[in-house]
């Protein structure tokens, strides 16, 4: 009797443990854990409303940009290493909150065709749900060999992983726009010309 207990009480942890997996890994994103191919695209990321805010804005761009896809990126041993650390890496899409008002935001990159240069939009998101309409904070960039991060509410802009050199952008509410943080930060120097206080180089982080 003890024994079918225990079989009993076995199997209906053994239950609940399979249907717990089942819902952690249907409730995945498509493409986690796969650094490249189309179902590693941004698109496999985006949640129902970030996809809506993308389809709505490449629609009112034109045809002249279309959102960056993880294939735009350049092979490179520093992309491959970044993959592996995040198990979900998109070098063109980026989730945090850059505004500071508690709501979820990204950073989606846009490329020119032709051309190829790059354009990096944030889309705020609203209270009620959603995302407004996209404000640019970098253009014409060439970031196939760099990616998007944000380090706490700055937007992160590598444009070459190769090399120890970002852009980071900071919304100012003030002017309504994203400015350049470090340029912000900076004092001037004996020449007048902008430094950065810590004088320390703009590692990426």
């Amino acid at each position: 009797m003890k024994a079918i207990s225990r079989f009993l009480v076995a199997s209906i942890f053994a239950g609940a443990a399979l249907s717990g997996a089942y819902a952690f890994l249907t409730s995945r994103p498509q493409g986690a854990g796969s650094p490249s191919g189309a179902e590693a695209s941004p698109e496999g990321a985006w949640t129902v409303a970030e996809r809506s805010a993308v389809s709505k804005a490449s629609r009112e761009l034109g045809p002249a940009f279309r959102p960056a896809e993880d294939d735009d990126a350049q092979e490179l041993a520093e992309r491959s290493a970044l993959a592996v650390l995040y198990v979900e890496y998109h070098p063109f899409f980026v989730r945090g909150d850059l505004d500071g008002d508690g709501h979820l935001d990204f950073a989606q990159a846009f490329r020119q065709t032709p051309g190829g240069l790059f354009d990096v939009a944030v889309f705020f998101g609203r209270e009620g749900g959603g995302f407004g309409k996209p404000v640019f904070a970098a253009r014409d960039l060439a970031l196939a060999k760099g990616d998007l991060s944000i380090e706490r509410s700055l937007l992160v802009v590598t444009p070459d992983l190769t090399i120890e050199d970002v852009k980071r952008f900071r919304w100012d509410v003030r002017v309504d726009a994203f400015i350049d943080a470090d340029l912000d930060a900076a004092g001037e120097g004996d020449d007048g010309t902008p430094v950065d206080p810590s004088g320390r180089p703009r590692n990426r982080v």
